[in-house]
């Protein structure tokens, strides 16, 4: 079984499975610790966010060359849909929300940011409904869902 996945690789690469579990690697690490920083106290460090961004967009010049271009864009867009829901709710999406989305951004192609907002939207709405109080809430936690699903919809896409 782990040979099947190590052959697969990513975006239907064949050559080699570093890429794809270099950058799913990262995903996770990065994606949990921010998590557990937003829950804690609300507020993402800024140097954490910055570390994740570079580091994930270093793999991803590394392992994709001119395709990283797609991902930068995918970031770009992402941030601009999160900046706009910002300005939409009056401030109550955070400002580490929007610089997690610069990082959300590099882990999948354009394509699949709908899959990435549906599903931070239906476990964020799922969380609301069944913790009913009006204390802040934590989002990266439901950001990083829609990472992990939407990196994994762009690397087995073509399968």
């Amino acid at each position: 079984m782990i040979r099947y996945f190590c052959k697969i690789g990513y975006n239907n690469c064949m050559v080699t499975g570093l890429p794809f579990w270099t950058l799913l690697l990262l995903i996770l690490v990065f994606s949990l610790w921010l998590s557990l920083c937003d829950i804690k106290s609300l507020q993402l460090p800024l140097w954490g966010i910055l570390t994740a961004g570079l580091t994930l967009l270093a793999a991803r010049i590394i392992f994709h060359k001119w395709d990283s271009l797609y991902y930068l864009l995918s970031s770009a867009i992402l941030t601009s849909i999160y900046f706009i829901i910002k300005f939409i709710t009056k401030n109550k999406l955070g400002s580490g929300d929007l610089l997690f989305g610069i990082f959300q951004g590099l882990g999948f192609r354009p394509q699949y940011i709908w899959i990435c907002l549906a599903v931070e939207t239906v476990t964020g709405l799922i969380y609301f409904l069944i913790i009913r109080d009006n204390k802040k809430k934590p989002f990266i936690p439901f950001m990083a869902s829609g990472l992990l699903l939407s990196f994994l919809a762009d690397c087995f896409a073509a399968f």
